[in-house]
């Protein structure tokens, strides 16, 4: 008996101890190339997500420029309305006025150039066209304005009172104010929706970052 099971055991094939020792090893090298390649997946994601996350708050900050335009834009709109108020007050018989005139006026041109140099850098939008004739519009009215300002403010009474001409483009010019003011707006307004748009876009898209990263640690676990 003990004889039989000794010739069965002789007749087993023998394996090789170089093939046992080559199989841990290729075990080895298949885990290092799986932990690096989830390592280098990793990187690649975690630099994606920075890049998309530093383009949010790129976008986010372009929509608070946008929206100090529109601030100027409206602080413009209120000194045309105190300057004009100023210089109708100076005509009106027993109320006097009108001195502060030129300081409004003042006040006026330097919203004006604030407003300009916030625009150096345009994007390519279907109001840029609209809103640059509102503004090229607006300086023309505080042209118009400025001897008018310049006549109230003076110490003589007669060169206080404004001729009928210009009462009337006074009254033209407070009438068409608010609608060239509403128009620059408005192109601000265009530009501050499609940048929350982008802004919504690359939010997604990094949500789709983090849910991939999150299934593929759920795969390799």
């Amino acid at each position: 008996m003990n004889s039989s099971a000794q010739d069965g055991l002789d007749l087993a094939p023998d394996i090789p101890k170089s093939a046992t020792a080559r199989f841990p090893a290729r075990l080895g090298r298949r885990l290092w190339v799986t932990v690096a390649g989830i390592v280098v997946g990793f990187l690649f994601i975690g630099g994606l997500s920075l890049v998309l996350t530093r383009n949010v708050a790129r976008l986010h900050n372009l929509v608070d420029q946008e929206r100090l335009h529109v601030k100027t834009a409206d602080d413009i709109g209120a000194a045309f309305h105190h300057l004009i108020f100023e210089i109708q007050q100076s005509q009106i018989p027993g109320i006097g006025g009108g001195q502060a005139a030129p300081a409004l006026h003042a006040q006026l041109l330097e919203a004006l150039r604030r407003f300009r140099q916030f625009h150096g850098n345009e994007e390519g939008l279907p109001e840029d066209l609209l809103e640059g004739n509102a503004f090229a519009a607006l300086w023309e009215s505080a042209d118009t304005l400025r001897p008018m300002a310049q006549a109230v403010g003076s110490k003589s009474a007669a060169v206080r009172a404004l001729k009928a001409q210009d009462i009337e483009r006074l009254g033209v010019i407070a009438h068409v104010i608010p609608e060239r003011i509403l128009t620059v707006i408005r192109a601000h307004e265009a530009r501050v929706t499609q940048l929350l748009g982008a802004s919504n876009r690359v939010q997604r898209v990094i949500l789709v970052v983090y849910l991939a990263t999150f299934g593929l640690g759920a795969l390799t676990v």
